[in-house]
């Protein structure tokens, strides 16, 4: 690799990692194979250390090529936050405000898992994609509230559970943990 290469990936880098977490929230994705996406294929998504307690919005990012070849995307996310060895999930629907969040601590639970089943409509009723952009489409949907406590890291997985076992047309995936003002 030439040294323009090389300074060229490195200023890359450098931008990606400040945009994956700024200050207003954490955005991160994952590429997905071009050869397709199977089924077994599970992303993962480590969520750093939080430096206070916070309240997020946590949606599911999707962009697709024109190769993609179906009206929806069917995903399993599976979320699990770690603070002193004792598992935290703090969750409840996003469209719940945070006063009446549901809070799971221990003695109750030291292991809590959430799974939530994610529907993204990639097409209208007549087979149009609706996503923005050109050549990638983007679709963004929420998934719930979040109350993450100060210290806490995390891990959300993500796998498709579409009926074919490899689908294609899916260039990443990503989460994105916006802050509640």
């Amino acid at each position: 690799m030439s040294l323009q290469k090389k300074i060229a990936s490195g200023i890359s880098l450098i931008l990606l990692l400040a945009a994956c977490h700024k200050e207003d929230g954490i955005n991160l994705f994952k590429h997905v194979d071009a050869e397709g996406w199977q089924k077994n294929d599970t992303l993962v998504f480590d969520i750093p250390a939080t430096e206070e307690d916070a309240d997020y919005d946590l949606q599911i990012q999707a962009r697709l090529t024109r190769k993609y070849s179906f009206a929806d995307l069917w995903l399993i996310a599976e979320q699990t936050y770690t603070e002193d060895s004792t598992m935290y999930a703090i969750t409840d629907t996003i469209s719940t405000p945070p006063e009446d969040s549901v809070t799971i601590e221990p003695p109750h639970s030291l292991t809590q898992t959430i799974n939530d089943t994610i529907h993204i409509a990639i097409a209208d009723e007549n087979g149009n994609m609706t996503g923005n952009g050109k050549s990638l489409l983007e679709y963004k949907q929420p998934i719930r509230f979040v109350r993450i406590k100060k210290g806490t890291t995390g891990a959300i997985r993500i796998r498709h559970i579409m009926t074919p076992q490899n689908i294609q047309g899916i260039h990443d995936i990503g989460i994105e943990l916006k802050p509640l003002q």
